[in-house]
Order: C-alpha cells, then structure tokens, then sequence
C-alpha cells in the first residue's frame, strides 16, 4: 500500500512539474511574442498619427502661401479684399491649431507631439498678428505701430519654421529620409520681406493705397560705397582715394502714383574743390522698391567732405525730409 501511494505521489508530482514547465514555457512564449509584436504595433501607432498630422501640415503650408500672396497683391487688392483674406487664414490657422492639440499621439511620439503643437500655436498667432498690422496699417495710428506689429510677426514666424524643422529633424527617418514620413513646411520663403526698413515702405504704400487722392512720396532708403569706408572719424566715414567710386543705392516709392524718370543724384563735395556728381533716371510703380547701381564717381581732393544722394523730388511730393541720404566724409590717401 505504501508503495502504491508512493507512486501515485511521484505521477502526481512528475505532472504538477509537466504543468509548471509548460505553464512557464507559455508565460515565455507570450513575453517572446509580446517583445516582437511591440515594434510593428509601435509603428503602426506612430504612423497612424502622422498621417492624421500630415493634411493639417499641409493645410498650415497653405496658410503661409495665402499670407504671401495677399501681401504681394495688398496694393492692389484694397483694404477689405486683404482684411476678407486674412481673416480666412487667421480662422483656418486656429483651426489647425485646435485640431492638432486635440490629437494624442502614441506615448513614443510625445515629444514631437509638443514640437508640432508649439509650430502650429505660433503660426496662429502669426497670422492674427499680421492681420492686426493691416488693421492698423490702414488706420490712422503712427506709422511706427503697424511696423512693430509685422516685424514681430515675422520674427516670429521665422521661429515657427525652424521649430517645425526641428519637429521633422525629431522624427524616426524611414528609409533613411524623414522626408517619406512628413512634408516640408515653410511660411517664410524671403526673410528679408519682413526687415524693418522693408516694412516702413510697405505700410507706406498701403496708406497710400487707400487714399483716394493721388500721394507721392519717395523715400531714399540705403547708400553704400564701393570700395566700402575703411574707418570712420567721429561722424565721418573714412574713404580710400580710388580712381572712381560704385554707389550701391535702394530707392522706394511709398505713393499710390506711378512716377517715371525720377532723378537719383549723388555729389561728393570738399572745401578745396569742385564737386562731383552721377545721376540716373528711373521709373518707380506704386509701392516698388528699386536697387540700383551709380557708376564713375571720381573722388574729390583728400580730406574731409560730404555725399549727399537724392531722389526726387517729384511733382505734388509734399515729404521731402526722406529723400536723401547725407553722409559726412574723409578721404585719405594710402
């Protein structure tokens, strides 16, 4: 009997060890199984997401197009079509804005999740920004407010690109290019559009735009020399005496008028001799910004001097404060 009982104890126990090899060799099938499913479940997750992300970034590259566009055709446009264009951008921004922050994201992408957010919380208020400088652009305020208010939207929206960059930078590549995962998105295509001294003509020209009586108004924006000065003396820029000078000159037309064969002159004087003078006639459209190059200014006699560049003035201009550029000089021999 008490062999019997014996054997039956060693099967039950030989069948207890049987269920905890296989109830353990299941746990690690299971473990194994889990280990290998979590990477395509993971970026199946990851992928799902972006692609929700990808018409929204899209939507947002659009909104940057239409914001360039509008300015570019503001002049012509008038104020209500610009006001009607940006609101529409303003509204679709905030849309996206809200959508995106909406949206989880697997926990594996939540940090290019808050990137992306930050892009598209700082376009939205970018494209509110640039519609409230139009407001008051168009609005009896100090011409320096709406030139504040754009150049902050600028900077602004220069920092939203390259968040966003830093958002696809982020991102796992996919055959070696993050660029198969998501697009390219960019609001600022020309930095320099959003430059103070740009601004100033700008809003400028939009004043005028609105005026229902002719303005001109020119504005003499930039003179540089070629060679550039080597120094300066108090106020005086230092010059080298050179055969002759180049004169690198930005002109801008702020009026609702078109102005032809406007006069841009420069003159170098000194006291012991005569002076030296280039002009050049251009054609100016409403708004235009124009560079241009005067050639053949020979130096006058070494020691001090002044360079004195105009533009205009024309016909009915009633401003003529800021036509020239007038810079006090000293030329000097090697």
């Amino acid at each position: 009997m008490a062999t019997a009982s014996r054997r039956r104890r060693r099967r039950t126990s030989r069948w207890v060890l049987l269920g905890l090899v296989l109830t353990v060799a299941t746990l690690l099938v299971s473990v194994v199984a889990s280990a290998g499913s979590d990477g395509p479940a993971r970026r199946y997750s990851e992928q799902a997401y972006l692609d929700r992300m990808r018409p929204l970034v899209e939507r947002s590259t659009e909104q940057g197009v239409a914001l360039t566009r509008t300015r570019a055709q503001a002049l012509r446009l008038g104020r209500d079509a610009v006001q009607r264009q940006l609101m529409r951008v303003t509204q679709d921004a905030q849309a996206v804005r809200d959508e995106v922050e909406r949206t989880d994201s697997p926990e594996s992408l939540s940090v290019v999740r808050s990137v992306l957010v930050t892009t598209m919380a700082v376009r939205a208020r970018v494209a509110a920004a640039v519609r409230e400088g139009f407001a008051q652009a168009y609005a009896p305020t100090a011409a320096t407010a709406p030139v504040d208010l754009l150049a902050r939207a600028g900077e602004q929206a220069v920092a939203a690109d390259r968040t966003y960059e830093v958002f696809l930078e982020s991102l796992p590549a996919v055959e070696g290019a993050r660029s198969a995962i998501m697009p390219q998105s960019r609001w600022v295509a020309d930095a320099r559009l959003w430059d103070r001294t740009e601004l100033t003509v700008f809003v400028g020209a939009v004043r005028a735009s609105a005026s229902p009586t002719p303005v001109h108004e020119l504005v003499m924006l930039v003179v540089s020399t070629k060679p550039p000065a080597v120094g300066t003396e108090g106020p005086a820029s230092v010059l080298p005496v050179v055969k002759a000078f180049q004169l690198e000159v930005v002109v801008a037309n702020v009026g609702n008028a078109a102005e032809r064969k406007v006069p841009v002159v420069a003159t170098l004087t000194s006291a012991t001799g005569p002076a030296e003078t280039v002009q050049e006639a251009v054609d100016l459209e409403p708004g235009q910004r124009l560079s241009l190059t005067l050639n053949g200014l020979r130096p006058v006699p070494p020691g001090p001097g002044t360079l004195r560049v105009v533009v205009g003035p024309v016909p009915g201009e009633a401003n003529v404060a800021d036509n020239e550029r007038v810079q006090p000089v000293v030329l000097r021999g090697s």
